[in-house]
């Protein structure tokens, strides 16, 4: 309640949930609220202009752009939402385990770490889906891998910092063992941290997703992310502009929505993040 109490003080951040919430609702719900399948087409109204009918129009097979966007939000959040969780537990427990215990495991760790951070978060996402292949699983996969370095610098950052603590050297002197002193101690020291990081991560997550599915090698047909959306809508461009614009709207206010909560959420948290090499 503090947290909620100190964002609604951050109008930024608070409007950005509330943007969030809406979206997140839609995807959920949307399409049944509205009772149109984003998968129905009719040749008889191909590439219909926004309208009364049809608020966002029509694409080149007739489906209603609406329904598609609120069903392509929510194939992206899912996708999103997916990687970073799997980048937060993978990346999180070994930047823990390389800060905590020190020594030659961290030289080895923090080896790896950096060597998948020279590699730019898309190049390494597009990398990835190309051996793994398409589809949503595997492009899930991809971006969880890609973000996992990140976590796991700031992870290994933070636990060096509280290995050194007078609560920790207490622990240890109780007979705690190094796992009850991680869960117990470095890893509830953290949280905010990573609080914060994840819902930056999402929207990065987001951008690389929508950037991998209109390459061609993201989510595939009949699956439709933004990304897929605005791919599709690229040949249209010049005569059915609103295939484009509208998940590129969405895809927009849903980066900037995560990335202001997150600003937010730092503030909030009184969170400084510093990584250590």
């Amino acid at each position: 309640m503090d947290i909620f109490k100190k964002l609604k003080k951050r109008k930024t951040a608070f409007i950005s949930l509330i943007i969030l919430g809406i979206l997140v609702f839609l995807a959920l719900v949307g399409n049944t609220i509205l009772g149109i399948d984003p998968f129905e087409t009719n040749s008889k109204i191909r590439l219909l202009a926004p309208g009364m009918g049809h608020i966002l129009g029509t694409d080149n097979l007739g489906r209603d752009v609406l329904a598609r966007v609120i069903y392509g939000i929510r194939i992206s959040l899912a996708i999103s939402l997916v990687s970073v969780a799997f980048a937060l537990i993978v990346g999180t427990a070994i930047g823990t385990i390389s800060g905590y215990v020190g020594g030659k495991v961290d030289s080895v760790l923090v080896l790896i770490i950096e060597a998948v951070c020279a590699f730019p978060t898309v190049l390494l996402g597009l990398l990835l889906a190309t051996v793994l292949g398409s589809g949503m699983t595997n492009i899930m996969l991809a971006i969880g891998i890609s973000n996992v370095p990140y976590f796991a610098r700031l992870a290994r950052s933070m636990a060096i910092s509280i290995r050194g603590r007078e609560y920790i050297e207490s622990a240890v002197t109780t007979g705690l063992n190094h796992f009850e002193i991680i869960t117990r101690y470095v890893l509830p020291n953290m949280s905010s941290v990573i609080i914060v990081q994840t819902s930056l991560s999402a929207a990065s997550a987001l951008i690389t997703e929508s950037t991998l599915s209109f390459m061609g090698v993201g989510v595939q047909p009949p699956a439709a992310s933004l990304g897929v959306l605005l791919r599709d809508g690229y040949d249209y461009i010049s005569k059915a502009s609103w295939l484009s614009i509208f998940p590129g709207i969405a895809i927009l206010l849903t980066v900037i929505a995560l990335n202001f909560l997150g600003d937010g959420l730092r503030d909030a948290l009184d969170v400084k993040i510093r990584v250590d090499n």
